[in-house]
């Protein structure tokens, strides 16, 4: 499982340093840090600070010996989806920090995609599916090598489950009929 591990959950880097030892110990394959401020102001901070967030996250996990991927993300795009140069500008600054992966939560365009994809090469981008429109292969064409859903399921599950109980305010239960079997959801939950 990897966390997503907000700005650390610290604003000092000692205390992020020491909140990313205990994301490890929990068991995470991987974290990501991003670029959001913890201090309590709003905003981002500076490209040359989140740089030395990421070192710090990238230090802890050395030295903790285990095998944690570091995914650092910007989440600029999701304020100003029209600063995609200082977006993959950071991206580059972050994969030059010690990254493993990185991530620009709200970038859409394929130009766009596929310019972060070159920029941090050899680096995995990670994308995040907000709505339909590109496929997994084309998504894949692009270079990108990691996906997220975010909410996006969650979001369509609620969506299910509102039409349903309009249905059902309305008198009608056929919604029921698509529901998954309980056997079929005890085999999911009961696995290993």
């Amino acid at each position: 499982m990897s966390a997503d591990y907000e700005s650390g959950f610290a604003h000092e880097l000692e205390e992020l340093a020491a909140n990313v030892w205990l994301a490890i110990g929990t068991g995470v394959a991987g974290l990501s840090i991003e670029d959001i401020r913890a201090d309590g102001q709003s905003g981002f901070y500076d490209t040359a600070t989140t740089v030395e967030r990421i070192r710090t996250a990238r230090t802890a996990i050395e030295r903790s010996g285990e095998d944690v991927i570091l995914v650092a993300r910007t989440e600029i795009l999701l304020s100003n989806p029209t600063r995609v140069a200082e977006a993959i500008d950071k991206l580059v600054a972050f994969a030059d920090a010690g990254a493993d992966c990185l991530y620009a939560p709200g970038v859409a365009e394929k130009e766009d995609i596929a310019a972060m994809v070159r920029a941090v090469a050899p680096k995995p981008v990670n994308l995040l599916i907000r709505n339909p429109g590109l496929s997994q292969a084309e998504i894949a064409d692009l270079g990108v090598r990691r996906i997220s859903g975010g909410g996006g399921l969650a979001r369509a599950a609620w969506s299910a489950a509102m039409r349903m109980a309009e249905a059902m305010k309305a008198g009608s239960f056929e919604g029921l009929a698509s529901g998954t079997s309980n056997k079929q959801l005890k085999e999911i939950f009961s696995r290993d």
